[in-house]
């Protein structure tokens, strides 16, 4: 193992580097949002088609390839990624168990078993250390997925669990539960912190906003509740409808809830609209209206664009204009749209047949940029696509599918190059703290105790200059800039 330089060093350079990238040096995060740029390029407003126009227009182009598909054995609506892509965890729902999947081999490691009852949920921690299941006897388990042994149940007073979430650092699991109540767990203690809620519907999805204060909660009955976590109070209580209203194709199956990368809006959706809330001034600052069924709602990474997945079809709102930049109909869809990592690509769904396939759910990419299609899936599922999700380096796509399986597709030509972003502590600028914390890392490689993937921000293998020169290139620069 390499011995690291001394600190001093490192920040001597550091300051060199910088001087010279501040007196006229393009900047990194300048390229990037350039990249999509052309005087040729369509400008901004808003397309209706049908999304069968789009696999039409798509089919000479080269496609999306699928790089392996998981049998996962069972049909289930949850399944779950660790950080890195190595390992997918998927629940059994019948025999009670959890699957842990190797991704690149896609074989089985090992059967996790503890529960009585089915399995409704599974979740990873950020860091894949630890896995929580969350089943039909009320108990929320958590597992070492290193040494594959149960580290603690977690009691839920019997109440079936339907759904679960982690607070970016991982300190604090979100458990909801069939009766309407959330209970909020201290991870390294393994002791309830608070039970929230009560009379309402099922809690069918969970968030926390990015700083861990504030956690959103979405039941079948519409109604969206914002918590105060340190203090366990309810801030608001957004949406709901009567429950008559939301019987129908979608109901139940989803209540979508997106935080601004900033923390200061909570994006979520109602019956006929989407609906933007304002955490600070704690009052609704945006309504999308017109809309069949709000299935899916997310954030850009840079927080100017809202992307939603409707009754009516795929929409991407500008922010600051309320505008729509893509609208695209197709109302037979349950999948999310999303973004990738850099903000450059939208993934959704689309229902449609080829003479090769037949019908079934295909993949799309979308340039965000100005709204146009850039490539489908020559092939895709022959069932519901629940969710669907962009590795964090941005390079590959998973569809799950209610046909029991999960596809991977290779998409790192349709994005752009990825752009590491060296905010190690995760505030929200690159400073100092993530200097420490690169320089400590400094000299080590892939093999060597201590060696942390993040800081290798070339992905060569080895933590080196040229890591510090991209390091270097973003020091001072506020992650969250809108």
């Amino acid at each position: 193992m390499k011995k690291p330089p001394q600190i001093f060093q490192l920040i001597l350079l550091l300051v060199v580097v910088v001087y010279e990238r501040d007196c006229g040096a393009q900047t990194i995060q300048s390229w990037r949002e350039n990249f999509f740029r052309s005087e040729t390029a369509p400008q901004f407003g808003a397309k209706s088609r049908a999304l069968s126009e789009v696999a039409s227009q798509l089919s000479s182009a080269s496609n999306i390839r699928n790089i392996r598909t998981i049998e996962l054995g069972t049909e289930n609506v949850s399944v779950s990624f660790s950080h890195d892509w190595t390992i997918l965890a998927s629940p059994q729902h019948e025999e009670g168990n959890v699957v842990l999947f190797d991704v690149e081999a896609d074989t089985i490691i090992t059967i996790l078993r503890g529960h009585e009852n089915g399995v409704n949920h599974v979740r990873f921690s950020p860091n894949a250390m630890l896995l929580a299941s969350g089943g039909v006897d009320g108990k929320v388990m958590l597992w070492d997925v290193a040494r594959r042994v149960t580290v603690a149940t977690l009691d839920g007073d019997s109440r079936e669990v339907t759904s679960m979430a982690y607070s970016k650092d991982g300190t604090i699991l979100a458990s909801g539960t069939v009766d309407g109540v959330v209970n909020v767990w201290d991870v390294e203690t393994h002791t309830r912190i608070a039970t929230l809620g009560g009379k309402t519907d099922f809690v069918s999805s969970l968030l926390f906003s990015d700083d861990g204060k504030l956690l959103a909660s979405g039941s079948w009955d519409g109604i969206v509740s914002v918590w105060d976590v340190l203090a366990h109070e309810k801030v608001a209580s957004l949406g709901g409808h009567p429950p008559a209203v939301l019987e129908g194709w979608f109901r139940g199956f989803f209540t979508p809830l997106s935080f601004s990368p900033d923390g200061k809006k909570l994006a979520y959706g109602t019956v006929h609209n989407l609906e933007v809330w304002d955490t600070s001034k704690r009052e609704t600052v945006a309504t999308f209206g017109e809309m069949e069924g709000v299935i899916s709602a997310q954030f850009s990474p840079d927080g100017k664009l809202l992307a939603s997945r409707t009754g009516q079809g795929i929409k991407i709102w500008e922010m600051a204009t309320n505008r729509i930049r893509l609208f695209e109909s197709d109302g037979d869809n349950f999948a999310p749209a999303v973004f990738s990592p850099d903000g450059t690509v939208l993934a959704s769904t689309l229902l449609a047949f080829t003479d090769e396939f037949g019908e079934g759910e295909y993949i799309v990419l979308w340039n965000t940029e100005n709204g146009e299609p850039i490539v489908s899936s020559s092939e895709g599922h022959h069932d519901v696509v629940w969710d669907i999700v962009f590795s964090p380096d941005g390079t590959r796509l998973a569809s799950h599918s209610s046909d029991s399986t999960v596809k991977l597709w290779d998409v790192a030509q349709y994005l752009a190059p990825s752009i590491p972003s060296p905010d190690f502590d995760g505030d929200g600028t690159v400073g100092f703290p993530d200097f420490l914390q690169f320089a400590a890392q400094f000299g080590l490689s892939k093999g060597d105790a201590g060696f942390d993937a993040r800081f290798d921000l070339d992905g060569n293998g080895t933590i080196g200059f040229s890591d510090f020169l991209i390091f270097a290139g973003t020091f001072g620069n506020n992650t969250r800039s809108s």
